[in-house]
């Protein structure tokens, strides 16, 4: 075995001189110019996010309630100020991108959708039962409602997808705004 020992050694120290060497970049002399502050990752990972859009929702669900019951042509403005409101505070301290912007838009609809499926989702169940056709019966849409009821498919294509994009795209469109109506900090 040591005869092999020192075959070994110079082998690996022909390959070591052998082996390129890493180029180093030269140092590129600083002009001046500052690199631009990272922005905030806005998102589901983003607990901070998650607040500020939970809040937004929550705030405008009270309004869509309040407002939207006496003027409903409110509602789609009320939608774009809570996607506006969750960019704005979101982004209060630093600037925020316009994808960022969307984001937190688009995540205030999707908070207000959850809302109102797990509430059309529990109606459908109250309504299934014999104390909700006699509520039904009073209503008058009756038919539509009692087929909408019978077919889930009709439901789901009918009402809640049609929903969930007017939650979504307006208040996407408010974070949006929320970004390029905000005047650059000096």
């Amino acid at each position: 075995m040591p005869q092999y020992a020192e075959d070994i050694e110079r082998i690996a120290a022909q390959e070591a001189e052998a082996a390129p060497k890493p180029v180093i970049p030269p140092a590129v002399p600083q002009t001046g110019t500052s690199v631009p502050p990272l922005l905030p990752d806005a998102g589901v990972g983003n607990l901070r996010a998650i607040g500020v859009s939970v809040a937004a929702a929550a705030v405008a669900l009270l309004g869509i309630l309040i407002v939207g019951r006496f003027i409903p042509p409110a509602v789609p403005l009320i939608l774009c100020a809570a996607g506006f409101a969750a960019a704005r505070f979101y982004g209060a301290k630093r600037a925020i991108s316009a994808l960022n912007g969307a984001i937190l838009g688009t995540m205030t609809g999707l908070w207000l959708f959850f809302v109102f499926a797990i509430c059309l989702g529990t109606a459908s169940i109250a309504f299934s039962t014999p104390e909700g056709q006699a509520v039904i019966k009073g209503l008058p849409q009756q038919e539509q409602v009692i087929r909408l009821l019978q077919d889930p498919h009709q439901m789901v294509t009918g009402f809640l997808l049609p929903v969930f994009f007017f939650l979504i795209v307006s208040s996407a469109f408010g974070g949006l705004l929320a970004v390029s109506t905000r005047r650059p900090s000096r």
